[in-house]
């Protein structure tokens, strides 16, 4: 490079410790030129720049993280129910697998906190949930939250021990509780899967 010229190079700097979470911080960084014989004078720019680390605090990795866990356990939860009996309608058990699995991980601490449909204080039994909990209380419970309902009807309810599903179509609630599934048919409730299942 000849004398009196200007030249533009890329500097990379990076900061020897780089964390993933906190606040921006700002480095000091200079860079020294010298020419190739003993008579020049050394040259130094003086310069600072920003590092942002990835998550500004620890709220969205546990977020993040915890959203990591509800997938992996969900799953678990589908592997463990195509290995138990191959379902006719998979797509059916798929949505009751992760109606389980989201009741289920309610107490448990930072995944619990980003599920959807918080627990309520007021919440009610109404309909087709309030016969079967009046009918059942030791097996329904109490209350978690209120009804949701999807797009084709169908409700959701959380409960203490489980999770009731009632289905439009066939006008009947189900309850999910651990490993069985109870319906509320004509009055009387029906273990139709599970320990103990005809």
């Amino acid at each position: 490079m000849r004398a009196r010229s200007k030249k533009q190079v890329p500097l990379l700097v990076t900061p020897r410790q780089r964390p993933w979470v906190g606040p921006e911080r700002t480095y000091a960084f200079s860079v020294t030129a010298k020419p190739r014989d003993a008579g020049g004078t050394v040259q130094r720019v003086d310069g600072e720049f920003t590092y942002r680390p990835l998550f500004p605090s620890w709220a969205p990795l546990w977020r993040l993280l915890g959203y990591t866990a509800i997938a992996l356990v969900g799953a678990v939860t589908v592997g463990i129910l195509l290995a138990k009996q191959p379902p006719t309608d998979w797509l059916h058990q798929l949505q009751v697998g992760a109606i389980v699995l989201i009741g289920s991980t309610y107490d448990v601490p930072v995944v619990g906190v980003v599920c959807p449909g918080p627990k309520s204080q007021t919440c009610t039994f109404q309909f087709a949930n309030k016969d079967f909990a009046e009918a059942e209380p030791a097996l329904i419970g109490d209350c978690r939250t209120n009804e949701s309902y999807d797009r084709y009807g169908n409700s959701v309810q959380y409960t203490t021990t489980g999770v009731i599903f009632w289905q439009k179509e066939a006008n009947t609630s189900f309850f999910f509780h651990g490993n069985s599934v109870w319906g509320y048919i004509q009055g009387h409730k029906q273990l139709l899967q599970g320990p103990g299942a005809a």
